[in-house]
């Protein structure tokens, strides 16, 4: 089932994180409400992006090209 106010919010939350606008535990916060979502297509990003911060560290975020268009491709799944 497509939830699209779900993928929206996802959309999002990734979206403040990558332009740096929360740090990396405002960001796991975020994202808890997404990984049981009804989509599972929501749901497999959030946990997904889980693995790619540290919930131990708060931080901006860190990542090298290759995860930063990793992520810009989940964005376009969740059009």
């Amino acid at each position: 089932m497509v939830v699209a106010e779900d993928r929206e919010g996802l959309r999002n939350c990734i979206r403040e994180y990558l332009d740096e606008k929360i740090t990396a535990f405002q960001f796991d916060e975020k994202l808890g409400a997404y990984r049981t979502s009804q989509d599972e297509t929501v749901s497999a990003v959030a946990l997904e992006m889980w693995s790619y911060y540290d919930d131990l560290k708060d931080h901006n975020v860190v990542a090298l090209k290759q995860e930063w268009d990793y992520w810009q491709r989940l964005l376009l799944v969740l059009y």
